[in-house]
């Protein structure tokens, strides 16, 4: 599925018990991934029911043993292993043993407590970059997110939601223009609109501020 997918089925609380994650947008991984914290872990219970991982030195046995603890006052369990590298093909051998983790990960997946989530996500190197082989060995045993690049109305609906956080207005013409000048990459997204916004200060957002927040360096 893609990223407006996963969105939708989140705010529908329908979240599935383990999730592989690829894509360029790191921002929205991470965003999505503590949606499903909020949705599934008990507030105030976080730091005992939930685990991440470093993907490039964890191993297996690590996985397994945090998914099969019973969750501390919560019904949920999250576990997530983020810059999991050893589910690209371009993993370098970052993880020595990248090739055992990913069968016995594949392996377990299917057998995940139900009251564990695990979340696996990697970033591409470039935004050309595919879903791995090893990702589509997974794709018909869980559910898999592809964070590709967003367009036209689904980066305006982010962007003006990115606005929204920070209780600055802007106007639907004003909108489309920033989102046709600034670089498609929500980090960059993030910190031009923390600039146009203190920029602007407490007036309404104009094209010239937006031509002066995103003008070439």
């Amino acid at each position: 599925i893609n990223y407006t997918e996963l969105e939708e089925n989140i705010n529908k609380n329908k979240i599935n018990n383990v999730y592989v994650m690829c894509g360029f947008n790191e921002k929205l991984m991470k965003e999505d991934i503590n949606k499903i914290l909020k949705k599934s872990v008990d507030e105030g219970l976080e730091s005992l029911n939930y685990n991440t991982f470093d993907g490039n030195n964890v191993e297996f046995d690590e996985i397994m043993n945090a998914c099969e603890t019973v969750p501390f006052m919560s019904k949920k369990r999250l576990v997530v292993v983020y810059r999991a590298d050893f589910l690209s093909d371009n993993s370098g051998g970052l993880n020595r043993n990248s090739d055992k983790l990913i069968k016995n990960v594949e392996k377990y997946v299917t057998n995940i407590p139900e009251y564990c989530i695990l979340i696996m996500y990697y970033v591409f190197d470039n935004p050309r970059e595919k879903p791995s082989r090893s990702i589509k060995k997974f794709d018909k045993k869980v559910c898999v997110v592809e964070f590709s690049k967003l367009r036209g109305m689904q980066l305006q609906k982010k962007v003006k939601e990115v606005f929204q956080e920070k209780k600055k207005p802007i106007g639907k013409t004003e909108l489309n223009y920033f989102c046709s000048k600034v670089d498609n990459n929500m980090d960059v997204i993030y910190n031009e609109v923390e600039k146009l916004c203190c920029y602007a200060l407490d007036r309404e957002i104009t094209k010239q501020d937006i031509d002066k927040i995103l003008q070439p360096n």
